[in-house]
Order: C-alpha cells, then sequence, then structure tokens
C-alpha cells in the first residue's frame, strides 16, 4: 500500500509587491495555520518516508513547520523545482519514479493543480483544497512505477476551518 499527502502551502503573504511570487513568505494567518495544521497531522499520522517540497519559499516555510512538528530531520527535505507553477503530469512523473522503499511520502504544493490532483486521484469531487489543507490518498499498490494513480482512495481531508463545520 502506497500513501499520499498532498499538502497546500499556507496562506502567504502579498504585502510586498516587489518580492517575486517563488519568494512570497507566509503571512501571520499562515504561519498559524501551518503550526495548528502541523500539530493535528502529527496526532494522527505517521511520519511519511520522503518529504517534498516545491521550490516556492511559501511551500518550503510551510514543509519545514510540518517537519519540526512530526519529528522529520528538516535536511532531508527534498526540494522538486518541478512541482512550482506545474501540471498534474510533473506530480505524476515525481510520484512514478519514487523508488520501492518509499511507503509514504507528502508533497508541499499548490493550487488549482493540488486540487485538481485530489480530484483526478480520487472519485472525489473537491472544489478547493484550502490553503494548509492536507488531502490523503491510498493506492493499492506496492511500486510508485508500478501503480494506477487513477485508483486512489481518499482517506482523509483536513484543513484549518474544518473543526469549525
Amino acid at each position: 500500500m502506497l500513501t499520499l499527502h498532498l499538502i497546500r502551502h499556507a496562506k502567504s503573504s502579498w504585502d510586498f509587491p516587489e518580492v517575486a511570487d517563488i519568494d512570497r513568505p507566509l503571512n501571520a494567518r499562515g504561519l498559524r495555520d501551518a503550526y495548528a495544521m502541523a500539530a493535528r497531522w502529527k496526532q494522527n499520522k505517521s511520519v511519511p518516508d520522503l518529504m517534498l517540497s516545491s521550490g516556492a519559499n511559501r511551500a518550503i516555510t510551510t514543509a519545514l513547520i510540518f517537519a519540526r512538528a512530526i519529528g522529520y530531520s528538516e535536511n532531508k527535505i527534498q526540494l522538486a523545482a518541478e512541482l512550482y507553477e506545474a501540471p498534474e503530469k510533473n506530480y505524476h512523473d515525481l510520484c512514478a519514479s519514487l523508488p520501492d522503499h518509499i511507503k509514504q511520502v507528502a508533497i508541499f504544493g499548490h493550487n488549482p493543480t493540488l486540487t485538481s490532483l485530489v480530484n483526478s486521484l480520487t472519485d472525489a469531487s473537491l472544489e478547493n483544497l484550502p490553503t494548509s489543507g492536507i488531502a490523503t490518498i491510498v493506492f493499492q499498490a506496492s511500486k510508485w512505477a508500478a501503480f494506477d494513480l487513477s485508483k486512489g482512495h481518499l482517506q482523509t481531508l483536513d484543513f484549518p476551518k474544518k473543526e469549525m463545520e
């Protein structure tokens, strides 16, 4: 069984228009939500074998917050530049290239691609994966290279405002 955690970066700041999109930092709400979601994830999930992040500052910062919360070595987070402003195919290709010993991977990325992935990899019809949202998808396969990306099961969906629903 393979597990894919798709995690949307936390809310970013638009306060600095001169900063390139890839370099935008998290805003105060983003930091608060990232820490809260990382704490909730720690309570409900095991530590992934691998954490991958888009090269965007906001995704890297979110991944670092999660890594610290769950006890994953920050030095082991791998940057995947191909995930920034990426189509679904980049995520598919990245997953298909994972080594067989990786059974659980967390990917920190961006919308609209993450929402689209949740919908295409599962039977879900998600309108929007909110910032700091986590979608956990389980596949009945033992190797990433051989798994069928259309056959996943949305095991959990969590996001900051979910507890208020």
